[in-house]
C-alpha cells in the first residue's frame, strides 16, 4: 500500500517545483528581498502541492479509466478491503490538507497574491485532471505547465519575499522584472520535461486516446519545440547576465551552457532512439532544471543587492 502511494506521488518530478521556488528565491536575492521564513514556507509548499496534484491525477485516471494506471501496472489493485481508487482518494486528501495548511500560512505574508495564486492553483489542478475535458489529455497541458512552473511560480515566490509581510512596496515592478525573465526559462525547462515524456510515451498515449502535444502535432514538431526551448533558455540566461551587469558573464554562463548542451544531447538521442531510453540520463531531465535554479541562486547571491528587510519579531 505504501509503495503504491509513493509510486503514484511521481517523486521524480519534484525537482521541477523545488527549482521553480529556488529560482524565485534567487530573483528575490538579486533585488535584495530574500526573506528566509517565507522562502522556507514556499520550498515546503511547492513539492507538497505537486504531490497532491500527482495523486489527484492518478486518482482521476483510476476513476475514469483513462488507461495510464494500466500502463503503470497498478490498475484495479486491492489492499485488503481497500480498492486503489479509495486509497488514492484518501492519499490526495491527506496531502491536500498539508498543502492547504502551508498555503494559508503563506497567505499571511502576502494576502492578495497568496489568494490569487492559490485560487489559480486549485483551478489548474482540477481542470488538468478532472472535468469533461481534462487538460492533461490535450495539448493545452503545456500551457499550465509553463505558467505554474515558470512565470507564475517564480514571480509569486519572489513577490511573497519582497513584501516582507507588509504592503506592496514602491518599485515592485522593477524588483520582479528578473523573476519574469527567469520564469520564462523555468517554464521552458518544465515544458521540455513534459513534452520529452510525451515523446517517449507516444505509443501509449495514442492507445489511450490521449491527445498530448506530441500526438496532435507529431514527433518531429515536438522535437523542434524541445530544441527551441533549449535555445530560449540559453539566450534569456545571457540576457539576464548582461542586463544585470554580472561581473564575469563568461563564468555566469557556464551552468546555463552545460544545461543547454545536456538538453540538446538528450533531444538528439530521443530522436534517434526508437525504443525506451532506460538510462539514468533520461531521469536527470528534471534535475537539469534544479541545477540551473541552484546555480542562479548562488550567482544572484554574490551579484545581488544587500537585503533590505526590516526585523519583525511578531
Amino acid at each position: 500500500m505504501v509503495k503504491t502511494i509513493i509510486r503514484c506521488m511521481m517523486l521524480r518530478s519534484l525537482p521541477m517545483s523545488i527549482a521553480t521556488v529556488l529560482m524565485g528565491c534567487a530573483c528575490a536575492t538579486l533585488a535584495g528581498n530574500l526573506d528566509p521564513t517565507s522562502a522556507i514556507l514556499c520550498l515546503l509548499f511547492a513539492p507538497v502541492a505537486q504531490i497532491t496534484a500527482n495523486l489527484y491525477h492518478v486518482y482521476r485516471d483510476q476513476k475514469c479509466r483513462y488507461g495510464e494506471n494500466i500502463d503503470r501496472g497498478i490498475a484495479d489493485m486491492k489492499y485488503g478491503d481497500i480498492s486503489l481508487e479509495q486509497l488514492l482518494r484518501e492519499a490526495y486528501r491527506a496531502f491536500g490538507i498539508l498543502t492547504l495548511t502551508l498555503g494559508l500560512t503563506i497567505i499571511l505574508f502576502a494576502p492578495i497574491m497568496g489568494c490569487i495564486f492559490g485560487t489559480l492553483l486549485l483551478l489548474a489542478i482540477y481542470l488538468n485532471s478532472a472535468g469533461p475535458y481534462p487538460l492533461c489529455r490535450s495539448p493545452w497541458n503545456i500551457v499550465i505547465t509553463f505558467l505554474f512552473f515558470g512565470p507564475l511560480g517564480v514571480i509569486a515566490t519572489s513577490y511573497v519575499q519582497a513584501v516582507h509581510g507588509t504592503g506592496t512596496p514602491p518599485g515592485m515592478i522593477v524588483d520582479l522584472a528578473p523573476a519574469f525573465f527567469a520564469g520564462i526559462c523555468m517554464g521552458c525547462f518544465a515544458v521540455n520535461s513534459l513534452i520529452f515524456h510525451d515523446y517517449r510515451t507516444y505509443e501509449e498515449n495514442v492507445n489511450n486516446d490521449k491527445r498530448t502535444f506530441c500526438v496532435v502535432f507529431g514527433k518531429r514538431n515536438t522535437a523542434f519545440v524541445f530544441f527551441c526551448n533549449s535555445a530560449v533558455i540559453f539566450f534569456i540566461s545571457l540576457y539576464i547576465c548582461i542586463t544585470y551587469h554580472f561581473h564575469n558573464v563568461y563564468w555566469a554562463m557556464v551552468v546555463p551552457l552545460i544545461c543547454t548542451i545536456y538538453n540538446f544531447w538528450l533531444g538528439v538521442h530521443a530522436v534517434k532512439d526508437t525504443g525506451k531510453m532506460n538510462t539514468p540520463w533520461e531521469n536527470l531531465i528534471n534535475w537539469n532544471m534544479l541545477l540551473y535554479a541552484l546555480s542562479g541562486f548562488i550567482e544572484f547571491h554574490f551579484f545581488g543587492l544587500p537585503e533590505d528587510a526590516l526585523f519583525r519579531y511578531f
